[in-house]
């Protein structure tokens, strides 16, 4: 199992995805920042598409969704959920890749 696992992280493509994911969220350095804010209001537009696809296909009352983006309380509603949703797909991620979650500590 260790040598397949050491193996797997070793490999070019991984390397690069598990780098991506290790970048420290707050951090001196602008760049780091910036690109982390980048990937959320990447994610956040996402979610804007996918909410009102749903709406206009579906025709949802307004009572079903329970924000709207326009308002401030909405935005940080998704802002949270959208941060469960994200580590919840790295995590996923990286048990589709074999790699054994470690726990933060």
């Amino acid at each position: 199992m260790m040598t397949s696992l050491k193996s797997t992280l070793s490999s070019p493509v991984n390397k690069k995805t598990r780098d991506f994911y290790r970048k420290p969220l707050r951090s001196n350095s602008r760049k780091t920042k910036n690109s982390s804010r980048l990937r959320l209001s990447i994610l956040f537009n996402l979610l804007k598409t996918i909410t009102r696809k749903i709406n206009d296909n579906l025709k949802l009352s307004k009572a079903l969704l329970p924000f709207k983006f326009n308002s401030k309380r909405g935005e940080r509603f998704v802002y949270k959920n959208l941060k469960l949703f994200c580590n919840g797909l790295v995590a996923a991620k990286r048990l589709a890749r074999g790699v054994e979650l470690q726990p933060k500590i």
